[in-house]
């Protein structure tokens, strides 16, 4: 199975975006990792919070 990370690289070469749209793309990717690790790990994270991450997390249409 390909990694988003796979996915990502792909889909940002066959839609041809800018320099500054790769970088924000990246820093996107990024952040939702670093969310997906601070689940998986012995952290505390309150049900509230946790739920919240796993309901938006990779979600593009809030803002």
């Amino acid at each position: 199975m390909r990694s988003f990370g796979n996915i990502l690289s792909q889909f940002i070469i066959y839609w041809q975006f800018s320099e500054e749209q790769k970088e924000l793309l990246q820093k996107y990717h990024d952040a939702n990792n670093f969310l997906l690790e601070c689940l998986n790990s012995d952290c505390y994270v309150s049900r509230d919070v946790r739920q919240y991450i796993e309901d938006t997390l990779l979600d593009i249409s809030r803002n």
